[in-house]
């Protein structure tokens, strides 16, 4: 019989009679959880246990979870906590619901990830500061791998990229798709799907730097510039020039967020 999330939690104590381990009727011992918490860890724990069975049951992305009834009684529940356990997977991104047709184990993505850290970002400069440094540091690390991984086809994508922010930026004409396409085609002979996620992450984070920072005009030409020396580096096989270059790159927003941040100092 399908068990209640009370009866997973425990028994609740008995009224008038001291529960063992308490110092004194109704405060819970400091070393077990209250019942109350243990109610409030229960859903947490049920989609670890859903977890383990698409696991231990050697479901890929893309399969077909079995019906809720086979999981309630698979994992001892009810059929309702079987619902609130998928549905919190499925804000995790684990899985994925499609109505009439049932629940599928989701592809791995970094898209919650991505909307919290964006929801998370506000106005505090020294949050665009940790993640741009983080950026810069995980693509300074990876360049020579990239770079080794690399294939003239590669080089050639590179090229139409910093070819196509040439004529934009030439045009007075905003290249931010170009941007991003460029650091992803940088890193994507890695074959690293976390390492793209991330990349990824990144990107929304720093273009969400606009609400809150006063920026002067974009210099353009000088965006380009900056991509096409780590090009020049990254075709020349020089990892140390490309290091240094990449690096380079973000002295543009590191210098507005400084100006950002001695521009606040002293404000209420």
């Amino acid at each position: 019989m399908a068990l209640t999330a009370e009866e997973l939690a425990g028994p609740l104590p008995s009224p008038g009679l001291p529960s063992p381990g308490l110092a004194s009727p109704g405060l819970p011992s400091p070393g077990l959880p209250s019942p109350v918490a243990r109610r409030r860890r229960l859903p947490e724990e049920l989609q670890q246990r859903l977890t383990g069975f698409i696991r231990d049951n050697g479901l890929q992305p893309g399969d077909r979870l079995p019906p809720e009834a086979e999981l309630a009684e698979a994992l001892g529940v009810g059929r309702s906590s079987i619902r609130e356990a998928i549905r919190g997977l499925e804000s995790l991104g684990a899985l994925e619901t499609r109505h009439g047709v049932g629940v599928f184990v989701a592809a791995f993505t970094l898209a919650p990830l991505i909307e919290q850290i964006g929801r998370g970002i506000g106005a505090e400069l020294r949050d665009f500061t940790e993640v741009l440094d983080v950026r810069c540091t995980l693509e300074v690390a990876l360049i020579g791998r990239a770079m080794a991984a690399m294939g003239p086809a590669d080089v050639a994508a590179l090229r139409e990229v910093v070819a196509a922010m040439e004529r934009k930026a030439r045009a007075g004409q905003n290249f931010a798709p170009e941007d991003q396409a460029f650091h992803a085609t940088l890193f994507a002979p890695l074959g690293n799907r976390v390492v793209l996620n991330l990349l990824d992450v990144f990107w929304q984070v720093f273009t969400g730097t606009a609400r809150v920072l006063q920026r002067p005009e974009t210099d353009l030409v000088r965006t380009y510039l900056d991509h096409k020396a780590i090009l020049e580096a990254v075709a020349a096989g020089d990892v140390a020039a490309a290091r240094q270059r990449l690096d380079a790159h973000y002295d543009g927003i590191r210098a507005v967020l400084l100006a950002n941040h001695n521009q606040n100092k002293g404000k209420p």
